[in-house]
């Protein structure tokens, strides 16, 4: 199991209200609309310059091939000069006149003037490869008609609106990875470098001839020349010029090169304790990018009629990029359901060996990162969000703050660290009292139960990160608490250091998202903060907010069962049916030899000292074990459900003093839905009391 298969705590597009539009997808069905007129831009400018080099090549080919035409008869001996020596010969003979015989007609063997020779060479390769640049043009020409067919063609095909996001991003990743855009830039290239050929020929053929014409000729066609190479130069020293050349390239890679090498030097010489002048030491300051990388576009349909995760890393930066590239999120509602769009994509749609790349991507983002720094500062961003933004922004959050503690702490950096602190700030400022826990999500049940979910893996998580010793620096984070939430127990740096992350999820006056109304249960006021988890014993031990590890561990897990419990019957099955949802969120994904613990069998993770097995229970759950009838409805949503809670409440019941406890679950805990055991129940229902002191109701 992946390390972030917890992921879809937003199961698939059915626990989406009806009439609402599923945020997957809204954002591939933004991504192909916003796609279309991109594909048409390249598209016209593929066939636009290749019009161009098509007209100007015919022209130039035209010109080329008239000197060609003249200038190769000087590699061969001219037939009038032979005729001419004949005819003198002849004329001598009949005279009896003894005149020398030509050389032309002694000599055997032909040779060539040298310069005939180059400048004729010259031409017929500039020739060439004008004649090549057509033919390139022209199948330029064709590879753009079959990629505008092949982008129409999902109108037309029986495919649904993933496989035509699919098909579209293999598409457009081939035409970057072949370089299709590069191919015409080569086709322009091959242009200059034969327009250069044919005049460094012109030159060689008109100095024998005539040395005025040829001087002035050298003289027009070096100005040209100087214009040319300056335009070249002048994007390297300032990137505003437009005045590029395929020259340009090639003379920045030099520049770059020898930036390159400077530094080596200079780092030698520093390396070697070399005592230099200030000028000397400096080294090269110009930015000169690298040229180009020609880059090459298969292109292949595919059908995905089954929507298995095939995205890899590269593919998923690949439509986010574009995505942000030509779309402006405004409010912070669309930038939520972005959020949520792209959970949900790693989650469901990426290959799990590279989810963790992709949010890597996502923390390494610079518009998210400073989202999230103005929803840190500011709470009432996410205060005013709808209750589904709320969410999403929740878990975008808890994913970040996950992977970014992951980071060996050789490899964080200040912007992790900064990042770290916004998403523990907006964790808090959703999930406490004062925050953006508005009454729109109060009501909201069902978004409350994923909100309820995810803190349950976070909490988790946070106390195996160290191996469930709170104690260690891996937990603490440099919060911003509001003001108005101090209490007399966090009132000594709560503004700068709140101190443990894993106290202030805890504790009910920072989180009254996990306080759970239990009927017929009271609870100690708010203001003494207590632990919002629900307590498995009733001692310190689980009713304090930083308590021992494994205890909290165990507390975590009941909070869990209590949510799953008292959450309406409709609400909670719409997110558990999901097939993504419950062994995602549900299982701890330890990165172990045991492989991806169970959420039933926290006990393996956390060992609980065998005295403290002997506690008693709390009232809070034992009214649990009297209502463990609640869980029933679980059976109609998947198969061993139910007997997956039953065997969480056995394996807690066997860490509490079970002879004070009027209920009780036969048998013992294991690992796995087939141990089928029964509730009796021996003697009559408990009766909890009203004092404050050891038994609470929770609400919310």
């Amino acid at each position: 199991m992946s390390r972030f298969n917890h992921l879809s705590t937003d199961g698939d597009a059915s626990s989406t209200p009806a009439g609402e539009k599923d945020p997957l997808n809204a954002f591939w069905q933004k991504y192909l609309e916003l796609m279309e007129e991109d594909d048409e831009r390249r598209a016209h400018e593929w066939d636009g310059n290749t019009t161009g080099i098509l007209t100007f090549t015919g022209l130039f080919a035209a010109t080329v091939a008239a000197f060609v035409i003249e200038g190769y008869k000087q590699l061969s001996v001219d037939s009038g000069d032979e005729t001419v020596e004949l005819l003198k010969l002849l004329i001598a003979i009949q005279n009896s006149t003894a005149l020398p015989i030509s050389s032309a007609i002694n000599d055997s063997s032909f040779d060539a003037p040298v310069v005939a020779v180059i400048s004729n060479a010259l031409w017929f390769c500039s020739l060439v490869i004008s004649l090549g640049c057509a033919l390139l043009a022209t199948l330029v020409q064709q590879w753009a008609r079959d990629y505008k067919r092949d982008m129409k063609s999902r109108n037309k095909l029986d495919e649904d609106l993933l496989s035509r996001a699919y098909n579209h991003i293999y598409l457009r990743m081939g035409v970057d990875l072949y370089g299709m855009d590069q191919i015409v830039y080569v086709i322009v290239s091959l242009m200059h470098l034969s327009v250069f050929l044919f005049a460094g020929g012109l030159l060689l053929f008109l100095f024998p001839l005539n040395s005025i014409v040829a001087w002035y000729t050298t003289a027009v066609l070096g100005l040209l020349g100087a214009a040319y190479i300056v335009a070249s130069i002048l994007p390297i020293y300032h990137s505003g010029c437009p005045y590029r050349t395929p020259l340009t390239y090639l003379l920045a890679a030099i520049a770059y090169l020898f930036s390159w090498i400077a530094q080596c030097v200079a780092r030698s010489l520093y390396a070697l304790g070399s005592h230099l002048p200030w000028r000397c030491r400096s080294s090269p300051s110009s930015q000169v990018q690298p040229p180009l990388q020609i880059k090459i576009i298969h292109r292949r349909r595919r059908l995905h009629r089954s929507h298995a995760p095939i995205l890899r890393t590269k593919h998923f930066v690949y439509a986010l990029s574009r995505y942000m590239s030509h779309q402006t999120l405004v409010t912070d509602a669309e930038i939520a359901s972005l959020l949520h769009a792209l959970l949900r994509m790693v989650n469901e749609q990426v290959l799990p060996d590279s989810r963790p790349g992709c949010i890597d991507h996502l923390c390494e983002n610079q518009n998210l990162q400073t989202k999230l720094q103005a929803w840190a500062w500011d709470p009432s961003h996410t205060r005013d969000m709808a209750a589904d933004a709320q969410i999403s922004v929740l878990h975008f959050s808890c994913v970040l703050l996950q992977r970014l503690r992951r980071i060996d702490d050789s490899d964080t950096t200040e912007e992790h660290r900064v990042l770290m602190k916004h998403c523990a700030s907006i964790l808090l400022n959703i999930i406490g009292p004062n925050g953006s826990l508005g009454p729109r999500m109060r009501g909201d049940t069902r978004c409350m139960f994923r909100a309820r979910c995810a803190l349950f893996y976070m909490r988790h998580f946070l106390l195996s990160l160290s191996g469930g010793d709170v104690s260690r620096r891996h937990y603490r984070a440099s919060l911003e608490v509001p003001s108005s939430d101090k209490s007399r127990q966090f009132s000594r740096g709560a503004e700068s250091m709140a101190g443990e992350l894993l106290t202030l999820l805890n504790t009910s006056l920072y989180n009254v998202l996990d306080m759970v109304d239990i009927p017929g249960v009271h609870h100690a006021p708010i203001t003494d903060g207590p632990s919002c988890l629900v307590p498995l014993h009733d001692a310190g031990c689980c009713r304090s907010p930083n308590g021992p590890p494994t205890h909290m561990a165990a507390c975590n897990v009941l909070t869990l069962i209590a949510h799953v419990m008292y959450t309406p019957e409709h609400d909670r099955n719409i997110y558990l049916s999901s097939e993504l949802s419950f062994p995602n969120t549900f299982y701890f994904d330890e990165e172990s030899v045991k492989g991806p613990l169970p959420f039933w069998a926290w006990y393996e993770y956390f060992k609980m000292k065998e005295e403290d097995q002997q506690l008693p229970p709390s009232v809070e759950f034992q009214m649990i074990i009297q209502n463990v009838d609640r869980l029933i409805g679980l059976r109609a949503v998947r198969s061993g459900l139910y007997e997956s809670f039953i065997d969480a409440l056995r394996n807690l019941q066997d860490h509490v003093d079970t002879r004070v406890m009027p209920y009780k679950l036969e048998g013992h805990g294991g690992f796995g839905p087939w141990a089928k055991k029964r509730m009796t129940a021996r003697h009559t229902p408990v009766q909890p009391t009203a004092s404050a002191h050891d038994i609470r109701k929770t609400t919310v």
